[in-house]
């Protein structure tokens, strides 16, 4: 009865000590294959906040701020109540000027990182445009419209640089 029940202890002990084992495999891959893929979404994220600082950030504020600092020179210049339709049409084309330079020396760079931070800073400077827009052909609001536009193309300007910063690669 002792030699059974020896046998029957160390075939129990064996099959605990298989079935451990298996687990603790299964355990060791599925650890490896989470760890590896959040170590990818990781180096992604890195990747990408990295290329915003060395393409962009690095290189193109300046810029950056110099072409809202131009355009708020222009709009000075003008006061919308004296304005012909004419001379509302060169400064409108003067706006669509800006917002291509913007998108080309700025928003555009932004595809090579992420196409969707890219449609966002692309949405907001179209929405702001827009907006400039409908105020140079408002009549009835010439005399604060300059001021205005220079909020718009201020929140503009904030806005950018915001969602610039609070993109975590994602």
């Amino acid at each position: 009865m002792t030699d059974c029940h020896l046998d029957w202890l160390d075939v129990t002990y064996k099959i605990c000590v298989v079935v451990l084992s298996f687990t603790n495999l299964l355990t060791t891959i599925y650890l490896f294959w989470t760890k590896t893929g959040l170590d990818t979404d990781e180096k992604e994220k890195d990747r990408k906040i990295q290329g915003i600082k060395a393409l962009i950030l690095d290189y193109r504020m300046k810029d950056y701020f110099e072409l809202f600092k131009s355009i708020a020179n222009d709009l000075q210049k003008y006061n919308l109540s004296k304005k012909t339709i004419g001379q509302k049409i060169k400064l409108n084309s003067s706006l669509l000027t800006f917002l291509s330079e913007l998108r080309i020396n700025f928003i555009d760079n932004f595809i090579a990182i992420d196409n969707s931070l890219y449609k966002k800073l692309l949405i907001m400077a179209d929405s702001a445009f827009d907006k400039v827009s409908e105020m140079i052909s408002e009549e009835e609001n010439a005399v604060k419209s300059v001021g205005e536009m220079e909020k718009v193309f201020l929140r503009l300007r904030t806005d950018i640089i915001g969602e610039i910063y609070s993109f975590r690669g994602k």
